[in-house]
């Protein structure tokens, strides 16, 4: 399925989703940890530094590197463990959720707040503003009963320890932060899920056989996250003028790549977690 990218924004778009391609074609494209460049030693011009930082962020991204990430794409995974990893990762889509209204909460100003409603509304449902898709969360259930579960099998499935301590820490940091601070989620990384995104669903639909009805939430990120990516640019635009506040931006682009891989390496072990709790009672 095609995303829907700006028509002037097409021919790099299909530049970095070719270097995705790139990426998971390489036998040792995956990391078991996250690799982060040294910080800056020297300023660079505000749009070559979010530039280079949004690079950075596609090419070290876990969609591609992390090895749960490898096991999807090349349909490694069981149909059991993709059962398990809807029930696993439901919770943190439900928390993204309050990621991004703790982050229009913390903004600078109005402007700064009604840019970042925009990808809350997108990722709690544009229906909820006059659009027609409705909540990420939904749709993962809808991918999650296309493989046998039912939305109460999901909603209510129980939490590993490791989920719980992750969300609670992120439950914290949103609430540290102080106000007009670098935004917890810097968003340019999400352009680099738009490109990767439509990768996962084709190896989706490939692999398992899923209906393009179950796959409208990786449709809905391969088009909503590139977007969302220009709201992160336009934000730290505001706020990268200098070598300190480069600097500053790159460590919070370390740290979120480090929040990422250590969410992968808890789903892999709830997933796993899932599946003993159901052999242990069945």
């Amino acid at each position: 399925m095609a995303v829907a990218i700006e028509t002037d924004s097409r021919e790099e778009y299909l530049s970095l989703q070719a270097q995705v391609r790139e990426m998971f074609a390489d036998p040792l494209g995956g990391w078991p940890e996250p690799r982060w460049p040294d910080p800056l030693s020297e300023r660079l011009e505000p749009l070559e530094f979010i530039r280079r930082l949004a690079q950075v962020q596609l090419e070290r991204d876990e969609q591609v590197r992390h090895p749960f990430s490898r096991k999807l794409v090349l349909g490694q995974l069981s149909p059991v463990e993709l059962k398990a990893w809807v029930k696993v990762n439901y919770p943190h889509l439900v928390q993204t959720l309050r990621n991004d209204a703790m982050i229009v909460a913390k903004a600078k100003d109005v402007p700064e707040m009604r840019k970042q409603m925009h990808v809350l509304i997108e990722e709690a449902g544009s229906d909820l503003a006059g659009g027609r898709t409705t909540a990420h969360p939904i749709l993962w259930i809808e991918f999650g009963q296309e493989l046998g579960l039912t939305e109460q099998e999901i909603v209510q499935a129980p939490l590993h320890p490791f989920t719980s301590v992750f969300i609670d820490s992120m439950i914290l940091q949103g609430l540290m932060r102080p106000i007009g601070g670098v935004p917890f989620n810097l968003r340019t990384g999400e352009r680099a899920k738009s490109v990767i995104f439509p990768v996962w669903r084709e190896a989706l639909a490939k692999h398992y056989g899923l209906s393009d009805w179950a796959l409208l939430f990786f449709d809905e990120h391969g088009e909503a996250d590139w977007g969302h990516g220009t709201i992160g640019e336009e934000v730290l635009l505001t706020r990268c003028g200098t070598l300190e506040q480069q600097r500053e931006i790159w460590e919070a682009g370390r740290r979120s790549l480090a929040r990422q891989y250590a969410k992968f390496d808890i789903w892999e072990i709830a997933i796993r977690w899932h599946i003993e709790t159901i052999k242990s009672t069945s």
